[in-house]
């Protein structure tokens, strides 16, 4: 399926991306009601990078006992990405409440 792709790819990211907020008005159409914002990444433990630029996401699903799957956006564009990162990497989580 297309969703376990990895990189980048469709345009579902400009539903996701909250209306303001992105660098360059690369704001979304929120049509999702997810609200995402650029708060960009900790890769570290040093200071935030991209903040305003990008967004990821942590995803629940593993590649491997150290890594995860990250969905990312950002202003240039629609598209979103997967890729696994580093767990111990600083990134934006979303909580939903039953």
């Amino acid at each position: 399926a297309q969703a376990d792709g990895i990189n980048s790819r469709g345009t579902q990211g400009t539903l996701l991306k909250a209306t303001s907020g992105w660098y360059n008005d690369g704001n979304g159409s929120n049509t999702s009601w997810f609200s995402a914002l650029p708060a960009g990444t900790r890769y570290d433990g040093s200071t935030f990078q991209y903040v305003e630029t990008n967004g990821y996401f942590w995803t629940t699903t593993q590649t491997n006992s150290s890594h995860a799957w990250v969905r990312g956006l950002y202003y240039q564009g629609g598209f979103i990405e997967r890729i696994g990162l580093a767990k111990y990497e600083g990134l934006s989580i979303r909580c939903i409440k039953d």
